[in-house]
């Protein structure tokens, strides 16, 4: 069976960036095999809980080098992984990375244990978004696919972007997309890199080792950090950097004054005069007069009121409460007249996140429908990118895959519901996939739940 295929594969691999598997059983109908027992967070959910921040470089280098080993390690056992995508790399709290979900996964050469198996001719399974064109057209994959998969995530390390967001390759290569050079990569790293990514896999290398010697990864961490560490790792501050230049040039111009005031006193020491809130202060009179029209002075508005920061979070969150709205009532300046309206309403900063962790659909369902839902200002309309991510449940044998695509919800709504296609077959054991949205495209900010688990449960 399949997943005894996965343990053989996985005991045939003895490295400290693959999961690790001990033991293969059944409890009647039911197989199973027992494995290493790890506390952390996919790839998948790392990205996603830092809101499109990409990764310090030095982090990114260290998973790609990691990944990499694992993929070499697995090509000279003979073994093609056959679905690398984020969300079968695992982070743990602290350790080695591992590589995990060999379930998709050939083999290069026969063996004794497959060598009988008619079911190592199945069609091939991975992930739309990251499986090559020879892969999606039924061929049966070899380590230059894994390379193209490999080469997708190592674009979305490096940009926090898919090289092409929103299509899988053969769509990519029927709209000729154009993939363009992440931020930081030299030429001659980029043309490495696009070599993963070519189309034709006879134009992609097949020796993962030789093609990351090629793309450098000088500068990689020595290991990975703690998994908080990493979540919350993120680019300086540009606020803040804005804000410490503006001090540096506000003392530059201040010192400059003062210098040139020191060095032309003569002319100006009887000709001085200010504006002070209002008053003028000539200089051939020591008498204050009010300026008749003095400047008004800046009204506090909502529109001036801070951005919420974000605060990198694990995907998975408790269940939210009823949603709220803060409402803030204006405050007229002191001594001013109050406004014959009711004072305007503000409400709280528009945030889109998922209505529950998990959503059970019985196998017999044709669709599971997940929520997802906008919280604060009902004004405008709110854009966010869906997507579906496997799980134990596999795209196109329990459920139809959904690529990158924008969902937008309407002004005045308060959610949208997503729907996703399951594919009509027998099973005995639950499996469960995810759902995830990202990347918002319009004013609104993330919430804490950015994912939900889809489990497909078996009939009772």
């Amino acid at each position: 069976c399949e997943l005894q295929r996965e343990f053989q594969h996985l005991q045939s691999l003895s490295h400290p960036h693959i999961v690790r598997v001990h033991e293969f059983d059944r409890d009647g109908d039911a197989a199973f095999f027992t494995m290493e027992l790890l506390s952390g967070a996919l790839l998948s959910g790392v990205l996603s809980a830092r809101h499109s921040v990409i990764l310090p470089r030095a982090y990114a280098l260290a998973v790609i080098r990691d990944v990499g080993a694992a993929l070499s390690h697995a090509h000279s056992r003979g073994v093609v992984h056959g679905d690398i995508n984020p969300q079968n790399i695992f982070i743990p709290n602290e350790g080695e990375l591992r590589v995990l979900d060999f379930g998709a996964a050939h083999s290069l050469r026969r063996t004794d244990w497959a060598e009988d198996d008619a079911s190592t001719l199945r069609a091939p399974v991975a992930t739309p978004g990251y499986a090559s064109c020879e892969v999606l057209e039924g061929q049966r994959p070899d380590s230059r696919d894994d390379v193209f998969a490999f080469a997708c995530v190592i674009y979305l390390l490096l940009s926090a972007k898919h090289p092409f967001p929103g299509c899988n390759a053969l769509e990519a290569r029927s709209k000729r997309v154009r993939v363009r050079r992440p931020d930081g990569l030299t030429g001659s790293q980029w043309r490495v890199l696009r070599e993963g990514l070519n189309w034709d896999r006879a134009r992609r290398p097949s020796d993962v080792q030789n093609w990351l010697d090629r793309l450098n990864l000088r500068g990689a961490a020595p290991r990975l950090p703690l998994l908080s560490n990493l979540m919350t790792s993120a680019a300086p501050r540009s606020n803040q950097a804005w804000l410490t230049a503006a001090v540096v040039l506000w003392l530059a111009l201040l010192g400059a004054g003062g210098y040139w005031v020191a060095t032309n006193y003569d002319s100006v020491s009887g000709t001085v005069a200010g504006t002070v809130a209002g008053w003028h202060l000539p200089g051939s009179s020591d008498t204050l007069r009010a300026d008749p029209s003095p400047a008004p002075m800046a009204a506090a508005t909502d529109a001036a009121r801070p951005q919420p920061t974000r605060s990198p979070a694990p995907a998975v969150v408790a269940a939210p409460g009823a949603p709220h709205t803060a409402r803030t009532a204006a405050v007229p300046a002191p001594g001013a007249e109050k406004p014959a309206v009711a004072p305007a309403v503000s409400f709280g900063p528009l945030r889109i996140e998922m209505a529950a962790d998990t959503v059970d659909v019985l196998v017999n369902e044709k669709s599971a429908h997940v929520t997802v839902r906008r919280r604060g200002n009902p004004r405008g309309a709110a854009s966010f990118i869906w997507w579906t991510e496997s799980g134990t449940a596999k795209p196109g044998v329990d459920f139809v895959p959904v690529m990158p695509h924008t969902e937008v919800i309407a002004e005045g709504s308060n959610g949208v519901i997503l729907e996703v296609a399951m594919t009509s077959g027998s099973r005995r054991t639950a499996k469960s996939f995810y759902v995830v949205i990202d990347r918002v495209e319009s004013a609104a900010a993330l919430g804490a739940r950015t994912l939900t688990m889809v489990t497909i449960q078996p009939p009772d």
